[in-house]
């Protein structure tokens, strides 16, 4: 048994969620800073690749940081897409779509955070 004064360490499953976590954060940022030719397509919306992107990587964050408050999940979330998005409105080729991808950042964030929060009230219901 653990008790107040011991801690847990973290298990295989803790490492290799943190393991895809920071694999995801690199893809996201390599992606989105790389030039638009360089970037493979997955679809024929660019907007519905940031909101996938970012959809995916709330929830591994969500599954890494457990401890986290989800308002503090949500703050990390949209302050990542906001440092991308300022950082690509400098680039030329990226300037006019910087604000557009930030939205469907924001919206894939709040397309993943929105089943824990209706999860974490249904108990109270």
């Amino acid at each position: 048994m653990t008790g107040p004064a011991q801690t847990r360490r973290p298990g295989p499953l803790t490492w290799a969620v943190a393991a895809a976590l920071v694999w995801a954060v690199i893809a996201v940022t390599l992606a989105a800073l790389a030039p638009a030719g360089d970037v493979p397509r997955i679809v024929h919306s660019s907007h519905v690749e940031h909101l996938a992107a970012f959809y995916i990587l709330t929830l591994i964050g969500a599954a890494s940081f457990t401890r986290l408050s989800l308002v503090r999940l949500i703050a990390v979330m949209v302050g990542f897409a906001v440092v991308l998005a300022v950082v690509r409105a400098f680039e030329p080729s990226h300037r006019m779509s910087a604000m557009e991808d930030l939205l469907c950042d924001i919206a894939g964030v709040w397309a993943a955070t929105a089943p824990i929060f209706v999860g974490r009230l249904r108990p109270r219901l």
